[in-house]
């Protein structure tokens, strides 16, 4: 009968290991070391895994992605905006008929246009820093939403107002145009039906009743 053996692994020197991650070692002021060991006791673990823990949770606070800061959600925005539409409407209507390229009548009336616009999405549900920040002064999508939202324009007055797009969202009628190669500015009266009636429709809207002629 063979004699059995056994092959003996001598044991390692040192500390047997606990786990399989590797031990990662750093030098820390006595006070740090002291509040870590206050954590610990607090929630009765061994002070390496207090540092574990602290140091994931550290990481943690950092990948949240941070939130932007919204504004107070204001009950009246809609109203003001409405406001302020009607006042730059008012504006337009007040100065005299000089020019059918006057700069200053084109602004007040397509910023009149872009705010009733974004009044009626604070209307319908849309925050102030939503308004501003999806659509700045591009009256193509505002038109685009405000129609798909339920406004009572036409497809037709859609498309004919965003004619002003570009313009407007380019700031065509606020500082001198560079290059005229492409063609210039649609005058704006012979858009002022449909902004009229889309100004009318905002008003009825958000509050019940068509807009105010100040002029």
């Amino acid at each position: 009968m063979k004699s059995s053996t056994k092959k003996v692994t001598p044991k390692k020197r040192g500390r047997p290991a606990t786990g399989k991650d590797p031990l990662v070692s750093t030098r820390m002021p006595t006070t740090l070391i002291d509040d870590i060991d206050t954590w610990a006791d607090g929630n009765e673990i061994k002070r390496s895994e207090a540092v574990r823990r602290l140091v994931e949770a550290g990481l943690a606070v950092q990948r949240t992605p941070k939130q932007p800061k919204s504004s107070p959600a204001n009950p009246h925005a809609a109203f003001e905006f409405l406001q302020m539409a009607e006042q730059f409407f008012g504006g337009y209507k007040l100065i005299p008929d000089r020019h059918p390229m006057d700069f200053a009548k084109y602004f007040l009336f397509c910023h009149a246009i872009e705010v009733a616009l974004k009044a009626y999405l604070i209307k319908t549900g849309d925050s102030v820093d939503d308004v501003k920040s999806k659509y700045g002064h591009d009256l193509v999508r505002l038109l685009r939403s405000c129609r798909k939202r339920g406004l009572a324009i036409t497809d037709r007055d859609v498309a004919w107002l965003s004619s002003l797009g570009e313009p407007h969202k380019r700031y065509w009628a606020r500082y001198p145009k560079e290059d005229w190669s492409q063609g210039g500015i649609p005058t704006v009266p012979q858009f002022e039906a449909e902004g009229l009636k889309l100004l009318d429709a905002v008003a009825t809207a958000v509050r019940g009743a068509l807009m105010i002629r100040s002029w």
